[in-house]
């Protein structure tokens, strides 16, 4: 049976899957050498897809949401160590 993961294209997302904004907040702890924050991404997305791929090598993910049309959905992450960028 094939893999359904998607694939990472030369480290691009796909053409049909478009940031439009991102609102970033970090607080840097430049003692520890570690920052920790959080990320909002608006995207685009052209056809209704089940996964979009985000790079985050080095990262820890404590919580990922999602939302569609004002509303929460359910996400989830999961780590691909072998595309990991």
């Amino acid at each position: 049976m094939p893999d359904a993961r998607p694939r990472p294209s030369r480290f691009r997302l796909p053409r049909d899957v478009r940031p439009t904004e991102y609102d970033l907040h970090l607080e840097p702890d430049l003692d520890a050498g570690r920052f920790s924050g959080e990320v909002r991404i608006t995207m685009r997305l052209d056809r209704a897809r089940a996964a979009v791929t985000l790079h985050a090598a080095d990262l820890k993910i404590e919580r990922a949401a999602a939302e569609v049309g004002g509303r929460e959905v359910p996400a989830r992450t999961s780590l691909q160590r072998a595309d990991e960028t």
